[in-house]
């Protein structure tokens, strides 16, 4: 076969860190694009560490795919990796500076870009914080830095921010207890993350959306116990087509649980189900992003 028939390429790339050759790689290129796995061993390479989570993704859709790996240091602070589909670039791009049990890299498909968040996450309590990256003109930036709470893309393709407290249940012995995950929303505008921020109903003005009663009566159907004294309700909508319900049921010792349901909204049209159920309580919102305001008034969709 000629040699401009050839499909792949090979090179040998030799790998430098802090001016000392630590090995050579062969490396096989397609089309500008290194495979996942030589990407890989070029990465741990660079990086003197095994890498523990990593993306092999399109980043800036421009057909290659690029890498970005993550691994724990002996201190237990998170390190961010990033090598460009045709090997030639890799470098650290993030590095934590607290403790941290697990990194772990969620792909944020947003549309025009995919961004990668890292979360840094500990086993115990709520102290967890993400940070996202982008590839935007060939060079790594990063959108958001060491913020509370874990980010990733739901299955409805809503970057979720989830935020921790210990605020699902009131007993009157012990107070608060219960820890809780609560989920929130991100907006990318094309510069900037922003929250979809909620804004609390009145009950008059959540039944006015169809099926806004359905749900609520399928609400109170789940609670009806002999040892059930309230439901006491509270409203959200966010302009994302999310609307949250709070039902706080109290019962006959005295003490609460909390939680709340979430349905979603399109127009003035409510889903017919009370959705997913999540201890804990809702507030308008859980970050210092910048808001994307719902109003208190039906929202179009």
């Amino acid at each position: 076969m000629m040699k401009e028939k050839l499909i792949f390429t090979e090179i040998i790339m030799t790998v430098l860190i802090r001016g000392n050759d630590i090995g050579a790689h062969s490396v096989r290129i397609d089309n500008g694009q290194v495979q996942k796995a030589e990407l890989l061993e070029v990465m741990e390479s660079r990086a003197e560490h095994e890498i523990e989570d990593y993306a092999y993704t399109d980043m800036d859709q421009d057909g290659v795919k690029e890498l970005i790996g993550v691994y724990l240091d002996e201190d237990n602070y998170c390190h961010a990796w990033y090598c460009s589909g045709d090997g030639q670039t890799c470098m650290l791009v993030y590095q934590g500076n607290t403790y941290t049990d697990r990194c772990i890299v969620e792909i944020l498909d947003i549309g025009d870009e995919i961004h990668i968040a890292l979360n840094n996450t500990v086993l115990f309590g709520p102290w967890k914080h993400y940070s996202i990256l982008a590839l935007q003109n060939q060079e790594i930036v990063c959108l958001l830095s060491d913020q509370h709470g874990y980010v990733r893309l739901s299955d409805e393709r809503d970057v979720v921010l989830t935020v921790e407290a210990y605020d699902g249940c009131y007993e009157p012995d012990f107070g608060m207890t219960t820890h809780t995950w609560k989920h929130t929303y991100l907006y990318y505008d094309g510069g900037m993350y922003k929250e979809y921020v909620a804004a609390e109903m009145t009950e008059e003005e959540f039944l006015t959306y169809r099926n806004a009663q359905t749900v609520k009566d399928k609400i109170d159907a789940q609670w009806k116990q002999s040892d059930i004294t309230a439901l006491e309700y509270t409203y959200y909508i966010r302009q994302n087509g999310i609307m949250h319900i709070q039902c706080d049921v109290q019962d006959e010792s005295g003490g609460m649980q909390y939680g709340y349901y979430t349905v979603r909204y399109e127009g003035g049209i409510l889903e017919r189900e009370p959705g997913e159920y999540n201890p804990g309580q809702m507030d308008v919102r859980f970050s210092d992003l910048e808001a994307v305001y719902a109003g208190n008034r039906r929202v179009s969709g």
